[in-house]
């Protein structure tokens, strides 16, 4: 059994600790979240549903948390997206309530086509959708969509039998891998502040003084690999110091795609975890990008 999948069955047990995935190549783009190894896990099983894992069509990953996770799960769908043809889409629990209220057989029908050609559903705000009728919809909703073999992804501010959620909803919740969250920061939650904001723009210059470039060119549209190499170490740190989006950190180069930013955090995060010298060397790039006033040199680039 894949590693990844054995630690993630494991911890549905008995809650213990667990260890990231080694399936680097598909949740390299989550490492600005080091520090949820059992989420990590968990969103690979989804990325990569060859891992075995109770996450899955009728298994429901459920992500129990008091503070907005938007950004967390909007990464989640551009992750999934970019890995699988029939993509994912994310919901928002009220506005999925006003639309099962609202609609006729007609359109009942076609939302539930339209989403059954998904390979994951994420619902933000699950308990948010509304009475107790909208609430029979959208668990007739989950039923289907299972039996379609979509994935889904919910997340709630408490656990699914604390909720107020009537008890069918809230038992096909529960039925899932129910992880409780800790509250991430600001910058994860998308309320960065301005200077959050402009230290992008800091970590731009600093990548590329230490590696004697300019900012711009790391903006810039010249790829010789030399270049490419310095821009995606300038984007890894972006993502991992500053938490900001896939499209905020490509705005910030240039105006680059979202998945030209995960493909460049990906290249960095896979040699990491493979090339002993390359992770040193990271390591003390990020604690000089990190501490602007520091005028000590670097003791060795993180070579191309």
């Amino acid at each position: 059994m894949p590693e990844g999948g054995f630690l993630l069955a494991g911890a549905v047990r008995t809650g213990s600790p667990m260890v990231p995935s080694q399936h680097a190549g598909s949740n390299a783009w989550l490492a600005c979240h080091h520090g949820w190894p059992l989420v990590r896990a968990a969103f690979s099983a989804i990325i990569e549903p060859t891992i075995v894992s109770c996450v899955g069509p009728g298994c429901p990953l459920v992500m129990v948390c008091e503070a907005d996770l938007s950004r967390l799960l909007d990464d989640l769908r551009l992750a999934c997206s970019e890995s699988h043809p029939r993509r994912a889409v994310l919901l928002d629990g009220r506005e999925l309530g006003t639309a099962l209220r609202e609609a006729d057989d007609g359109a009942a029908t076609h939302l539930l086509r339209s989403l059954s050609r998904m390979h994951l559903v994420i619902v933000r705000g699950i308990d948010l959708v509304g009475g107790a009728d909208t609430q029979h919809a959208v668990t007739g909703l989950l039923d289907a969509l299972a039996a379609a073999g979509v994935t889904i992804c919910v997340s709630l501010t408490r656990p699914p039998g604390s909720t107020g959620l009537d008890l069918p909803l809230a038992s096909r919740l529960a039925a899932g891998l129910v992880l409780h969250v800790p509250c991430p920061s600001p910058a994860m939650r998308g309320d960065s502040a301005p200077s959050d904001r402009r230290s992008v723009g800091r970590i731009v210059r600093a990548t590329a003084s230490r590696h004697g470039l300019t900012a711009g060119d790391l903006v810039g549209p010249k790829r010789t690999r030399s270049m490419v190499h310095v821009r995606n170490l300038a984007m890894y740190l972006a993502r991992r110091l500053t938490g900001r989006s896939l499209d905020a950190i490509g705005e910030a180069f240039g105006g680059r795609d979202h998945t030209t930013v995960m493909r460049g955090i990906r290249s960095v995060e896979t040699r990491r975890q493979t090339d002993a010298a390359f992770a040193g060397d990271l390591e003390n790039l990020v604690s000089e990008v990190s501490s602007p006033r520091s005028r000590r040199p670097a003791c060795r680039r993180a070579q191309a």
